[in-house]
């Protein structure tokens, strides 16, 4: 059988089984019979030379030089094979009965039908399978609620007194009340405790049967919330009086009326003198926001801490390591500065910004002076009401900022707040 066809440059080919005839007769004036060479593959020329053939003898393929790379020319397709191995890539049509057996190999099984399908997926036990049959012969099919008690519970249950024989006291129809018999011809009883000295004590009982947990034997006994004890955290309401356990020295002993301190909510009361002179004492403390009185003889603050005198003349003066502290006691503060002037000359009024508290509002002025400067004039200080900045003063009116000039101020004032 002889396939024909034509390569991409236009020459035709003829393929008789593996051979490969060119076609001279039509090719004739297409190629140059110098330009057809053959030999084996591994001595073919290196590419180069346009429009030239190479037949390789050991592979039996033909290549074509394009003047850059020698391309393979595709073979004509080989004759189709009379018959297919099995796994072949080609497909194959057949009849049912053109394969061995298949009739009735197929014959022997259940179609897949919709009854089928449904008895495999049914879970209502359609063959009735029994308990006993897959092992749980034993098992009972009931819910947690109505399980019957075991034979080891019930024996414990048996035990139990039944709450329905309780009478209307509270107690059991038949059965004796456990009683200890304290009565004797004095109605007392020795106990079988002792203090600390290993002496017996003696209890008298009042002549009576039965508790003595009632009114006529509780009269006169107070109740423990109306106690103060001497020791844990309680609340006591109303006004309490306390005997004296002191001596002229001091506390009879450390702790000898409360050993954990004691509460005050609302106001402590002393008829005499209120003695702070022992060693771990001598403190007052007040809350950190002042809780003001208008009683005048309360005194309801202090404090003491630092503060940072500024320019408060509003020349924007930067001073040189200014520092403050104060002392407020009630509403008298005292204060403390150290301040450097830098060099200016500013004639604006000389003042100090910053002062921790308000002055009181009204007339009162308050002031000081120095205790060190290296100013050779008149110096001294003025607190202004409702202010918290403090004047430099002297010669019957104002210093300024120009007369402090790099002068060192260390000074003090008082004011009211």
């Amino acid at each position: 059988m002889t396939v024909e066809s034509v390569l991409a440059h236009g020459l035709k080919t003829s393929v008789y089984g593996s051979q490969w005839n060119i076609e001279y007769a039509e090719n004739l004036a297409l190629l140059d019979p110098n330009r057809i060479t053959s030999g084996l593959l591994a001595n073919r020329p290196a590419a180069g030379a346009a429009r030239r053939f190479y037949f390789a003898a050991d592979n039996q393929k033909l290549y074509y030089d394009t003047g850059a790379a020698w391309i393979e020319q595709a073979g004509a397709p080989a004759a189709h094979a009379s018959s297919h191995a099995g796994g072949g890539a080609d497909a194959v049509t057949l009849a049912q009965s053109q394969v061995t057996n298949l009739t009735a190999d197929l014959a022997g099984k259940e179609p897949a039908n919709a009854n089928i399908q449904a008895h495999i997926a049914a879970i209502s036990n359609p063959h009735a399978v029994t308990k006993a049959q897959v092992g749980l012969g034993g098992a009972d099919n009931t819910s947690d609620a109505n399980k019957p008690v075991s034979t080891a519970q019930q024996a414990a249950l048996n035990l139990k007194q039944d709450i329905s024989g309780k009478d209307a006291g509270g107690g059991y129809a038949g059965l004796t009340l456990f009683k200890i018999n304290f009565k004797n011809a004095l109605n007392t009883i020795t106990s079988f405790f002792t203090n600390a000295n290993t002496a017996a004590r003696t209890y008298t009982f009042q002549d009576r049967d039965g508790t003595i947990a009632d009114n006529t034997d509780l009269a006169g006994k107070a109740a423990d919330g109306a106690v103060v004890h001497n020791t844990g955290n309680e609340t006591v309401a109303g006004v309490k009086n306390f005997s004296d356990t002191t001596d002229a020295t001091g506390p009879a002993a450390a702790g000898a009326l409360f050993s954990g301190g004691v509460g005050i909510a609302k106001k402590l009361f002393v008829g005499t003198l209120l003695d702070l002179s022992a060693a771990t004492a001598g403190q007052i403390k007040f809350p950190v926001t002042q809780n003001a009185s208008a009683d005048a003889n309360t005194l309801d603050d202090y404090e003491e801490g630092t503060w940072t005198p500024a320019d408060g003349s509003g020349a924007g003066l930067s001073f040189i390591s200014p520092v403050g502290k104060y002392t407020k006691i009630g509403r008298m503060v005292h204060v403390w500065f150290d301040v450097t002037y830098p060099s200016t000359a500013n004639v604006s009024n000389a003042a100090l910004s910053g002062l921790p508290f308000t002055s009181m509002a009204g007339t009162p002025y308050g002031g000081g002076n120095y205790s060190y400067t290296d100013y050779a004039g008149d110096l001294s200080t003025t607190v202004s009401s409702s202010a918290t900045t403090l004047d430099f003063t002297g010669g019957g009116g104002y210093r300024s900022n120009a007369n402090l000039s790099t002068k060192r101020v260390i000074g003090f004032a008082f004011y009211a707040s």
